[in-house]
């Protein structure tokens, strides 16, 4: 019994030094994180209600009923595009520096743009809609 309890603690040993570290990670910063570009947020909408989960009725007119996890609506002007992209949060958090007419550093992913926070950690922002400038 003593013997296969330490037989586990040798082999659980290497297993730190095997996990990989993920974009968030503390080890990872923004000037280590490839591929980051810099935008501009051009406009925020806070949707507090969350999303519609169900409808009832109610007399002659039909009444959503919301699932209360905000989400954001943020526009970010990236290489000549402007992006539309959805920040979901279960918490209601939102960074303070992600205001209207401050830059924010993003990474361009499938369908996603990655918003990097204040901590280095990569959000994901699902791209909602997509337009070209006009000058």
């Amino acid at each position: 019994m003593r013997a296969s309890g330490i037989i586990l603690i040798l082999l659980a040993l290497p297993l730190p030094a095997l996990a990989r570290q993920g974009p968030g990670d503390s080890a990872s910063h923004p000037a280590t994180i490839s591929g980051l570009q810099t935008g501009d947020i051009l406009s925020v909408e806070q949707h507090g209600e969350g999303r519609a989960f169900d409808w009832v009725r109610g007399g002659l007119a039909l009444i959503p009923v919301y699932d209360h996890y905000a989400f954001y609506d943020i526009t970010i002007r990236l290489s000549g595009k402007n992006y539309l992209v959805r920040y979901e949060t279960q918490t209601g958090y939102y960074p303070a520096a992600w205001k209207p007419g401050n830059p924010i550093q993003v990474r361009p992913g499938h369908g996603r743009l990655y918003l990097l926070r204040y901590d280095g950690v990569e959000v994901p922002a699902s791209i909602v809609h997509e337009s070209s400038v006009r000058h």
